[in-house]
């Protein structure tokens, strides 16, 4: 343990997993959503779900007694095959030096102030660049130079309000103020080759070094639970991992 004014937990052959939500072998199948004061089975079955004929299978899953009063804070789960799901982008908001994009169909071209990135499409950023995405969410992400990421997964359910977004990163730096809005239900995750950074709320820097071998996640604000090798331990504003 290291103390320079924040402090680096170390883990050597460790595969660490960082966590604001909980993650299972259900996480491809289902999202969670958390209950906030004035929610209702009904309106969330209408605002989310395929049909309102769900809200009853919705009930029924969840274990809910009363589904017009329901405690705030509350996770409930919503199975995928119910949802209405949509593929949504994340913005370009600033670019500089010579950032490009390449498409999930293999063109590569300069990334500009205002392109919509997809799923499938890859961003690098050469020394000297850098580029801002903004998700639908609200989430801004910071490329930093000498970096590629992917652009694995971005859904929204219902009108896109609630997302689930996941990038793989493997070589550089990012720094991510993730859904600043707390929207229940959001989940970001950055996938690295010796890390899994999977967060809610929070502002972090996540960086890839030795050809992916290490990599060191710093966290700014908020909270996060570290699982991993069958350890798990809270990791708070101030701290860090590195993970090899």
């Amino acid at each position: 343990m290291a103390s320079t004014g924040r402090r680096i937990l170390r883990g050597s052959g460790l595969s660490l997993l960082l966590l604001l939500s909980s993650m299972s072998a259900l996480a491809d199948e289902e999202w969670v959503y958390t209950l906030r004061p004035g929610d209702n089975l009904w309106d969330l079955t209408q605002r989310y779900l395929v049909s309102v004929r769900y809200w009853r299978p919705l009930q029924r899953l969840n274990r809910i007694a009363d589904p017009l009063h329901m405690r705030p804070g509350s996770r409930l789960r919503m199975p995928k095959r119910w949802s209405r799901v949509r593929e949504v982008g994340a913005r370009v908001v600033g670019v500089q030096g010579q950032a490009r994009i390449v498409t999930g169909g293999g063109t590569a071209r300069p990334a500009r102030k205002g392109d919509l990135v997809r799923r499938g499409d890859r961003l690098s950023t050469p020394d000297g660049s850098s580029l801002m995405l903004e998700f639908s969410d609200g989430t801004r992400l910071l490329l930093r130079e000498g970096s590629d990421l992917e652009m694995q997964n971005l859904e929204g359910y219902g009108d896109g309000d609630v997302g689930q977004t996941g990038l793989n990163m493997s070589r550089g730096g990012v720094e991510t103020r993730a859904n600043p809005k707390k929207i229940p239900g959001t989940r970001f995750a950055i996938t690295t080759p010796s890390a899994l950074a999977a967060v809610r709320g929070t502002y972090f820097r996540l960086a890839v070094a030795e050809e992916g071998r290490r990599s060191r996640v710093e966290v700014i604000e908020g909270r996060v639970q570290v699982a991993g090798d069958r350890r798990s331990l809270p990791v708070t504003s101030g701290f860090g991992i590195v993970a090899g």
